[in-house]
């Protein structure tokens, strides 16, 4: 196991509605210009040396090939997506069409992150000086999700000269909801749920409105993604009845999917047809880990009213491992047979005899 550690800076200009970033109460771009990147192999954070792996790494990402660290300013920069918290979703685009969809709270979670950086030291081009660390790691790849994002927490100073992690700061102040990962150990879980049981104590926040109501009149298509806005936003204007980012989503895609084919598929039957989302309940984790637990898929949370029966402090959601955010199924999963060879063409043939030759000689 290792640990990443990224020193870069925040650019305060990047959050809405000034910035045109994604990040939102639980997404960050981090500018690497000037930036220290270490990778500890010990695990220890006594050993840390210098990696360039993320430079030179690629991924596909939605069928186009991409740098993990993207371009902007002299050194670049990366997305941070900070772990255990799931904000309302800002600008969630809805490929093919072109627009992006928005939560309610999206605008207030993302000004309110805003705000509180805002608070804090930083220098005359509006940049604050942060840390990016993920622990646990098998290997330096093991840090970046589907999406090319760093999966791990992101610490400030405070003017105290105290160290505050970006995830227990949204989760605490009520400006994003927990989500469990498999990937995450018991201390992890643990302050994780802890910061959100704060969170939820807290008036006017996004916990004002939550809903477990996942039917298809409840998605609003009217709310998109708002790049210019007359006036200066004001915390909890965008207040409105939200459900988890998590079934946000598949809503959005549920909901491109019924215009683009006619249907009026619910929530319940999408899911139980595409089976994108396994969870296991944060009781049998120990025994999914040990393989005496079946993950259970989300539809199994999903009543026939198309309302979202479970508890997002108590589920831990199976990580993707395919690029596509599908499990591999049985017609996947198998090896695929070799292509037939047809008959060799002369050329071939006297091609064949010279390598025999030549694997002849050097026995």
């Amino acid at each position: 196991m290792g640990i990443l550690r990224i020193k870069g800076t925040i650019k305060l200009e990047q959050f809405w509605p000034k910035g045109d970033s994604d990040s939102n109460g639980s997404t960050v771009e981090i500018a690497l210009e000037g930036a220290t990147v270490e990778f500890d192999k010990t695990d220890t954070g006594k050993s840390y040396k210098a990696t360039t792996y993320y430079q030179k790494k690629k991924l596909k990402v939605n069928n186009q090939v991409t740098s993990v660290v993207r371009r902007g300013g002299k050194g670049g920069k990366i997305i941070a997506r900070l772990q255990g918290a799931d904000a309302p979703e800002l600008r969630y685009p809805a490929a093919p069409a072109k627009l992006s969809y928005r939560q309610r709270w999206a605008e207030s979670a993302a000004l309110a992150l805003r705000d509180f950086l805002t608070d804090l030291d930083y220098d005359n081009n509006g940049n604050v000086a942060c840390e990016f660390r993920s622990a646990n790691l098998k290997d330096e790849a093991d840090v970046i999700d589907v999406y090319g994002r760093f999966v791990g927490d992101v610490y400030v100073v405070n003017r105290m000269g105290n160290e505050k992690s970006l995830s227990q700061w949204v989760l605490e102040n009520g400006w994003a909801l927990p989500v469990l990962y498999e990937s995450l150990d018991a201390k992890e879980v643990k302050l994780v749920l802890e910061a959100a049981g704060k969170g939820a104590r807290k008036r006017n926040t996004l916990w004002d409105n939550i809903t477990t109501d996942a039917s298809n009149r409840s998605f609003d298509k009217t709310l998109s993604y708002r790049k210019k806005i007359s006036g200066s936003p004001k915390l909890g204007a965008d207040a409105g009845a939200l459900v988890h980012p998590k079934v946000f989503r598949l809503q959005a895609t549920l909901a491109l999917n019924n215009q683009k084919n006619g249907t009026s598929t619910s929530l319940k039957g999408y899911l139980a047809k595409a089976d994108e989302e396994l969870v296991v309940p944060l009781a049998q984790l120990a025994n999914y880990r040990k393989g005496s637990f079946k993950p259970q898929p989300l539809a199994a949370y999903v009543n026939l009213n198309n309302a979202f029966t479970g508890d997002f402090t108590q589920l831990v959601f199976i990580e993707h491992t395919l690029p596509t955010g599908r499990k591999k199924t049985k017609a996947s999963a198998k090896a695929k047979k070799p292509a037939k060879k047809g008959p060799m063409t002369p050329a071939q043939k006297r091609a064949a005899v010279a390598r025999a030759a030549r694997m002849k000689k050097l026995k």
